[in-house]
């Protein structure tokens, strides 16, 4: 695979000799990238290595530093570094040129870890005192720029990217059954668990401290919600900071931004971005693009809102051979953590490259923070008991595979010890929430489990081709966010209201939920109401209402893309694999392609579920990426 991976990796371990600590870096080097060296910022010293793997376009100098006393190393995304280097003492207005790991040494120096452990970004850390061979890892606040790490003996290897631990002479590659199982269910794993076994993601906003062959995590910060259901201030507030808000962000986080790609839907984020963009009178020049077929809400309703702010737009079809052609790079990436139902997201990245795109603009996040829970309102509307509350969030969740399902499919003694187990971790993830509230505790297990671990896939399709923004990521915006009372966050009423009262150009576009645009009069309601109720009628069906009819929201075909383009590819991955049949009882998986295959049921989630585990089995277990 020739793949411009990046990220950062280190080995400390003080039981072997620098030559094989350095022969191991390089291991885990080649694994992890294929850029010449001169992208690669390495630092060695007694029992230990750091090494920092940066794209073609990356920026940034001076990722890895260090004086008498430590090693700092740093890898992602600040969204405000011109704070960063001032409280440093450094030059702020050369920002893109200052060197992020001295900015931070300095920092450490007069305030310790406390004062590099909050900081504003998609980021990690490593840092190691030397005179006591103490390493601690730091990750972000939300946990948004991932680090992994494996721990044996005296040693604790750490990457970016666990396709770079897996590298290491002494790691043996296995898999995690409970991995398997929460994504088999949710098409994400849950906690910290990797399908690598052993192999463990550093919770969000955490500190991990490895000493004498002793590892402990703590919490450095945690999400602080509103503590109201109702407000006691009118919504107009809450409209106008959210404008400010997020319109002080987006102007940090697109300072020297000249080339802007932006995917756009027909939804509320992504049209979001765009009027921001427009709001803030950004000067450069914006590309946009949206998937699916051509009559598809997000290419009809995203082409209107580019035009209406005169921006280009890209209808990228996303055809039946897409996974055929893209599903086995999509698990390369993203390592199995995500199901490579959503590798069209790869499709746009030549676009991205011959638009000299300096930067991706994103609408991750803008949802969940928004107030929309991915299990929708009526749940929080009910008058129902917790744990009954709380099993139906988790069943409106899953995405591929039901605990019948589970039981079915998984062998017997495999099922027997999984069973259950998705449900536990959802329920921790919902108890551990610091409010009280239950929407806020529901909003927080989606921040802690589906957006952290399956929804960044939003940013990690594109950051090995160019700097991802998230201004909904941003942390000033987010403790905003958290903060609107759940009456009016829980229909996303005030996000709505702000499109309308200061971004009026895209609100005039329908959105995809009514088809209407978002500042569509009552009248226009009311019309909109007896159309739809008209087009029941058979024969308003198929003169009339025809064309209107054509539009849906089904932008993405797997199911009839596995049946055509891609049947050969799926079935030689899924069919008598050898993998797959030390989990699932692959009678009923053959059965069920069958009836895939020849119409007489839809089963695209459990068939791109099992096609990623079985490509991610070949790429990573039997290490085909290597020859």
């Amino acid at each position: 695979m020739d793949e411009n991976m990046h990220g950062i990796i280190g080995i400390v371990d003080r039981s072997t000799t620098n030559v094989s600590i350095a022969r191991n870096l390089e291991k885990m080097l080649h694994g992890l990238s294929s850029v010449h060296s001169s992208n690669i910022e390495k630092l060695y010293t007694f029992g230990a290595a750091f090494a920092i793997v940066k794209t073609d376009g990356c920026s940034s100098k001076g990722l890895v530093a260090e004086n008498e006393d430590v090693v700092i190393a740093f890898w992602g995304q600040l969204y405000d570094k011109k704070h960063l280097l001032t409280k440093a003492g450094q030059d702020s207005k050369s920002f893109e040129t200052e060197s992020i790991g001295k900015a931070l040494l300095k920092i450490y120096s007069n305030e310790g870890i406390r004062g590099i452990s909050n900081l504003n970004g998609r980021c990690v850390v490593a840092l190691l005192d030397k005179k006591n061979s103490k390493l601690e890892l730091i990750s972000d606040k939300n946990g948004f720029c991932k680090i992994y790490y494996w721990t044996h003996g005296d040693k604790i290897i750490f990457a970016s990217q666990a396709k770079a631990i897996i590298r290491h002479e002494d790691y043996y590659v296995e898999s995690d059954e409970e991995a398997i199982a929460d994504f088999m269910m949710l098409g994400y794993s849950l906690s910290e668990k990797t399908l690598f076994k052993n192999i463990k993601l550093l919770p969000y906003g955490s500190i991990l401290t490895c000493n004498n062959k002793k590892v402990k995590i703590d919490k450095y910060w945690d999400y602080s919600f509103g503590n109201e259901r109702t407000s006691s201030r009118a919504i107009n507030y809450y409209v106008d900071e959210y404008f400010r808000v997020l319109k002080k962000v987006m102007i940090r986080q697109v300072a020297g931004k000249r080339n802007i790609a932006l995917p756009i839907s027909g939804g509320l984020d992504s049209r979001t971005m765009a009027g921001m963009l427009d709001a803030i009178q950004f000067n450069g020049n914006v590309s946009t693009f949206s998937y699916g077929k051509g009559n598809c809400f997000d290419v009809v309703y995203g082409s209107r809102i580019a035009n209406k702010l005169g921006y280009s737009h890209k209808h990228i079809p996303v055809e039946g051979a897409y996974l055929k052609d893209n599903a086995k790079r999509f698990v390369w990436l993203t390592e199995g953590t995500v199901n490579c139902l959503n590798s069209h997201m790869l499709l746009p990245h030549e676009l991205i490259v011959n638009e000299n795109s300096d930067a991706v603009i994103t609408g991750f996040l803008g949802d969940t923070v928004g107030g929309e829970p991915i299990a929708g309102v009526k749940p929080y509307q009910q008058n129902l008991d917790e744990q009954v509350f709380l099993r139906t969030i988790f069943e409106l969740q899953i995405d591929i595979m039901t605990e019948n399902d589970i039981s079915v499919y998984f062998k017997p003694h495999i099922f027997n010890k999984l069973k259950g187990k998705t449900f536990e971790t959802f329920s921790t993830n919902y108890w551990e929430a610091p409010s009280d509230i239950r929407y806020f505790k529901g909003i927080y297990a989606e921040l802690v489990g589906r957006q952290r671990r399956y929804t960044t896939f939003n940013i990690y399709a594109f950051e090995d081709l160019t700097e991802v923004l998230s201004p909904f990521a941003d942390a000033e915006f987010v403790e905003f966010a958290l903060q609107i009372p759940e009456e009016f966050a829980i229909t996303r009423q005030v996000q709505k209201e702000m499109i309308v009262k200061y971004l009026p150009k895209v609100a005039s576009v329908a959105w995809n939920k009514t088809r209407m645009p978002l500042n569509a009069s009552p009248m226009r309601q009311g019309f909109q109401w007896r159309w739809e109720k008209i087009l029941k009628n058979s024969l308003v069906k198929s003169t009339i209402g025809r064309r209107y009819l054509t539009l849906d929201d089904n932008y993405l075909n797997a199911n009839e893309a596995i049946r055509t383009s891609s049947r050969e590819f799926v079935n030689g991955s899924i069919r008598n694999n050898p993998y797959l049949a030390e989990y699932f009882n692959m009678d009923i998986v053959h059965r069920m392609l069958d009836e895939h295959m020849n119409g007489t049921k839809n089963e695209y989630g459990k068939i791109t579920a099992l096609l990623t585990l079985s490509l991610w089995h070949e790429l990573f277990l039997e290490g085909k990426q290597y020859e």
